[in-house]
């Protein structure tokens, strides 16, 4: 994967961003890219991939919309959290071996989980 170190990708607050299958680090944040980060996003990049990046992007941004309406009524929800394709990189990014064994479209079956429910 590659890593782009540099002064203003991701936006203040995250650490990274994977952006198209390269990891954007803010100068300040290199050090605490781990490899578990590295795994989380290439677990990121594999979903990339599979919807062909425009549905990627376009369901992040849906289902982030969806979650974030949810947390006007429910206080304990983290629309950032929630997102399908980032409980599925949550879930697994500490097993370096998951991307070797990962079906297809792996990350749907958290579409169909309640929050917090891993």
């Amino acid at each position: 994967m590659k890593i782009i170190v540099n002064r203003f990708l991701p936006p203040k607050g995250f650490l990274a961003i994977n952006l198209f299958g390269m990891l954007f680090v803010r100068q300040l944040y290199r050090s605490r890219v781990s490899e578990r980060v590295i795994n989380h996003e290439r677990i990121h990049t594999a979903q990339m991939v599979e919807t062909l990046f425009v549905f990627f992007y376009l369901l992040y941004s849906l289902e982030w919309l969806y979650w974030l309406i949810r947390r006007l009524f429910d206080r304990t929800i983290n629309p950032y959290r929630s997102i399908s394709f980032e409980r599925e990189a949550y879930a697994n990014d500490m097993d370096f071996t998951y991307l070797k064994r990962r079906k297809l479209f792996a990350a749907w079956r958290y579409y169909f989980r309640w929050k917090g429910d891993n």
